[in-house]
């Protein structure tokens, strides 16, 4: 967590390469001597999706449609209504000071429209059961829903800007500078060196200065792994090497029980996809490496292992390694490479 609106938003995030440069950060500023008391924890909302109470759901995404308009109006431009349009384009949003009217085309929006709207939605949950039988949801949000993600995300959001706005307010920076390695993505969690978190999980803890914590009673919490020094988090490993802290894969297809499942990850060379696309595949999966590895002997195992499996279904060696070469020549690593050519010989021995 930060400070306001915009460092607020660093809690919540939507791609697995912020964890590698929260891990990062984590190193730069923590003490060698002080590494070994740091701890990894994780955890996840249980049944978030099934579990939000739609009162709720509905007075807090009403906040955060206030809070988004009351910041646009202090902005240089002044504008107070937002304008939506349907053909995706470049801009599909951008504020105005005029209000439209509605079109085929085009929405006009504020903030008394956009809660009625979201209202009309929550109030509108209804799940058909057989050709007889229709009930309405009224607690929770259908997860098959193509805006279910994206209204939990904002929800969650809401009570964790409130909790950092409440810090800011009591000059609460001791409990403040804890939250700068903790994560959210979606319904899971990552805490990094913050000993007090569990202490402001719920509203209904208060420590002793009266300060309640963060989510709602009906939002439940589970720790999901008992180590301290390594956990895994989404698709990355986060690790002790020693006295720095790193990051590596984590592919939960190597570990029981899908581990037992026999799986062909990658199309036969005689298939009707273009070189481009099959061959494309060599260069999307160094990427991944390349973006969560930050040692070498962790990029150099996994990108091996890849060239393997990619060379057993039948691809020619002097392609694959050509395009190996070719990714380490452009893209800028976490560590040196001194010779392309001989590291991508390495990789596809």
């Amino acid at each position: 967590m930060s400070f306001g609106v915009r460092n607020s938003q660093k809690l919540v995030f939507s791609h697995q390469s912020r964890v590698p440069e929260l891990i990062s950060n984590l190193n730069y500023q923590t003490p060698k001597v002080t590494r070994k008391d740091v701890k990894f924890r994780t955890f996840d909302f249980t049944q978030m999706y099934t579990n939000i109470d739609l009162a709720s759901l509905k007075s807090q995404i009403a906040k955060l449609i206030d809070w988004v308009f009351a910041l646009q109006l202090q902005s240089t431009s002044r504008c107070k209504f937002l304008r939506v349009f349907r053909l995706k384009k470049e801009n599909q949003q951008n504020w105005t000071r005029n209000e439209e009217g509605d079109s085929s085309k085009l929405k006009c929006f504020t903030p008394e429209k956009l809660k009625r709207w979201f209202n009309f939605l929550v109030d509108n949950i209804f799940l058909q059961f057989s050709k007889d039988k229709i009930l309405r949801q009224r607690i929770g949000i259908p997860m098959g829903t193509n805006c279910a993600v994206f209204v939990a995300n904002l929800f969650c959001f809401t009570y964790e800007y409130d909790f950092i706005s409440r810090l800011i307010e009591n000059n609460r920076m001791d409990v403040l500078s804890h939250f700068r390695f903790t994560l959210r993505f979606v319904d899971d969690l990552l805490s990094c060196g913050n000993p007090i978190f569990e202490r402001y999980l719920y509203l209904s803890q208060t420590d002793s200065l009266g300060l309640r914590g963060i989510y709602p009673s009906f939002l439940t919490l589970k720790r999901e792994q008992m180590s301290d020094v390594e956990v895994s988090f989404l698709d990355v490993l986060v690790y002790r090497a020693g006295d720095v802290f790193s990051t590596k894969i984590y592919d939960k297809r190597e570990h029981p029980p899908l581990s037992a499942i026999h799986q062909s990850k990658f199309p036969h060379p005689s298939c009707f996809l273009s070189d481009r696309s099959k061959f494309g595949i060599v260069t999307s999966r160094l990427w991944c490496f390349g973006r969560i590895c930050k040692r070498k002997c962790d990029f150099k195992e996994r990108a091996k292992n890849f060239c393997s499996e990619f060379l057993n279904r039948g691809y020619a060696r002097g392609r694959v390694k050509a395009f190996v070469v070719k990714f380490l020549r452009k893209v800028p690593l976490a560590f040196p490479i001194e010779n392309a050519i001989s590291f991508a010989r390495l990789l596809v021995s």
